[in-house]
């Protein structure tokens, strides 16, 4: 084999090693909190309401990874609206729901009644997972664990 050769093969090879990440150009279509309640109530859809900070390093970690996966990227833009809160420039939200630790994800239905949440780093294959369940109405019907396992059967 030649030097170029095998130089691709290394290149597809470390390529289908790196995480189902989003091509580029698809990116989750973030909304303020105003509007985002607004476009829920307007599109009767749910809402994924996720709170950071620029200095939190599991947030970051989140950012590059749950919120870049191909699958997370195109249920949030198909099935919710999305609003991403800094905590530090947003108080009045943070103190509305209580935020402590971050990161926070929070799900709200299409009135912004809080749902449940979820803080902490979530990897995007649970954080697919927990998508599904509550824009399903699972969560009204079943407990996690029992949608999880329907699901994998």
């Amino acid at each position: 084999m030649t030097k170029n050769c095998i130089f691709i093969l290394i290149v597809v090879f470390l390529a289908s090693l790196v995480p189902n990440m989003s091509r580029a150009g698809e990116t989750i279509n973030w909304q303020t909190y105003d509007a985002g309640l607004s476009l829920g109530k307007k599109q009767k859809k749910k809402i994924f309401l996720h709170f950071y900070a620029s200095w939190c390093g599991a947030c970051k970690m989140m950012a590059q990874t749950t919120m870049k996966d191909a699958k997370v990227v195109a249920y949030l833009n198909e099935n919710y609206i999305p609003i991403m809160v800094n905590v530090d420039k947003e108080r009045r939200i943070v103190y509305k729901y209580n935020v402590s630790p971050i990161p926070d994800s929070r799900f709200l239905d299409e009135k912004g009644v809080p749902i449940g949440m979820q803080p902490g780093y979530v990897p995007s294959d649970e954080l697919l997972k927990i998508l599904k369940y509550v824009h399903t109405d699972s969560y009204k019907k079943m407990s996690f664990d029992a949608f999880v396992k329907k699901k994998t059967k």
